[in-house]
């Protein structure tokens, strides 16, 4: 049986472990898998790469104990969905640093920001619906060293700038957004 690794949203009520359990259940009743709705650790308490890390962690976990949870440990998949998502990206290029990416056969982002969302963009191509979520996502609380990170466009808190080479070990990826989700523009 395929085991799945689910990465939640964030903090709070959007996004705890909690409010994502439904969707856990979703995908093990249609999909016929054993989910795992994995917490980590959160930001700026612990900067990226805390919560990835966290996440790799998990991944090789249940892959050394796949048959005491029942699973195939040739069929794990990992995903999360927002910062969920976010975070399960930056645990694949890690694990891809440790060449142990295999260990995931596909990963599942949804509405993930991968990239440095609207900061970049020049303000004449920014819409008017846009323009409240100019700094939707707090680098600086996120990163290690944001003036190195961001100068450098440090894949560990920018996923999108992995490189050529890294993002070929990476496991397959599905990519959901959404035409007016606010980080639509940084999944691309």
């Amino acid at each position: 049986m395929c085991g799945y690794i689910h990465a939640h949203g964030g903090a709070g009520i959007l996004g705890s472990p909690k409010s994502e359990m439904l969707l856990c259940c979703q995908l093990v009743l249609d999909n016929d898998i054993v989910a795992f709705n994995v917490t980590y650790r959160l930001a700026p308490e612990h900067r990226s790469p805390a919560g990835a890390s966290d996440i790799a962690a998990a991944v090789k976990f249940f892959h050394e104990n796949a048959e005491d949870f029942n699973i195939n440990s040739d069929e794990l998949a990992m995903g999360g969905v927002s910062g969920g998502g976010y975070t399960t990206m930056i645990a694949s290029i890690l694990l891809a640093r440790e060449d142990k990416a295999h260990l995931v056969k596909l990963q599942i982002l949804e509405n993930a920001n991968l990239g440095t969302c609207l900061d970049d963009a020049p303000e004449n191509t920014v819409q008017q619906w846009e323009k409240a979520f100019r700094n939707l996502v707090p680098y600086d609380l996120l990163a290690t060293d944001y003036e190195t990170q961001n100068k450098e466009r440090d894949p560990l808190l920018y996923p999108m700038y992995v490189s050529l080479e890294e993002a070929a070990k990476l496991p397959p990826t599905i990519l959901f957004t959404s035409e007016f989700d606010p980080v639509r523009r940084s999944t691309h």
